[in-house]
């Protein structure tokens, strides 16, 4: 079985022969339009560096879920993305807390971004 790894870059890669099996495997996508994107959102963490800015996401109803809601209500959201629903679930873009003043809070459990 072939050992994988993920690069600097986000992409998923062989080890064996340095292969690119994934591009964006673990990447922050800032507009966010299919269940992949999302996935790659929520793979590559809740913080960006440099900085170790908070990542949250802005749902089509322009409101505001953390990291961990985005996890924990995941299968809500894919349904919501695959329908192209908008229901208070439909993840459409991620954005970090640095510089964004307004977003403090999660809407889903009220914890605080940023």
């Amino acid at each position: 079985m072939s050992e994988l790894m993920i690069s600097d870059i986000g992409d998923l890669i062989n080890c064996d022969n340095w292969a690119v099996v994934r591009e964006q495997y673990n990447y922050h996508y800032h507009n966010i339009t299919t269940p992949v994107e999302l996935a790659s959102n929520i793979r590559a963490g809740g913080h960006v560096w440099p900085g170790g800015y908070e990542v949250f996401f802005i749902t089509s109803d322009g409101g505001v879920i953390c990291h961990g809601c985005a996890i924990a209500e995941y299968s809500n959201v894919v349904d919501s993305i695959r329908r192209d629903i908008s229901d208070g679930w439909r993840i459409v873009g991620s954005e970090y807390s640095s510089g964004c003043e307004g977003y403090g809070h999660c809407d889903h459990c009220d914890g605080e971004i940023g």
